[in-house]
């Protein structure tokens, strides 16, 4: 959530000082892999108390498993200097994605349409799809 990265700002930007940070919006939960063990941490609430909940693995396979996950989710996270500067200008920042969704290719065009002074387009039609 937006409110959190802005509540624990100073410190990610402390921490963009000893680690490579980034960030990945819609991502919940925190954990920790080395080449031998792995910590997950979670905020369990139970009756308006919330209480801090740890699982820890020192079996190889399951760290090298959650090493994957890490690079995967790495991968496509952006930043934590960039999405701090997106914050603190309130500006969202240029980006590329590719868009694999026809409908979701539909959506951001119609509103790069409406929301766009001009709009030129290059489409190529595949016949056996008509």
């Amino acid at each position: 959530m937006l409110w959190k990265f802005l509540e624990n700002n100073s410190y990610s930007k402390e921490l963009t000082e000893l680690i490579e940070l980034r960030h990945l919006n819609k991502v919940k939960g925190k954990f920790s892999v080395n080449e031998f063990e792995t910590i997950s941490t979670a905020i369990v609430s139970r009756k308006a108390r919330p209480e801090p909940k740890a699982s820890y693995s020192n079996i190889p396979e399951v760290a090298q498993q959650l090493y994957y996950f890490f690079e995967t989710v790495c991968d496509k996270a952006m930043p934590a200097e960039q999405r701090i500067q997106e914050i603190q200008e309130a500006v969202e920042l240029t980006r590329t994605r590719l868009i694999e969704d026809p409908n979701e290719i539909f959506a951001v065009s119609k509103k790069a349409i409406k929301e766009g002074a001009w709009f030129s387009a290059c489409i190529v039609v595949d016949a056996s799809m008509l």
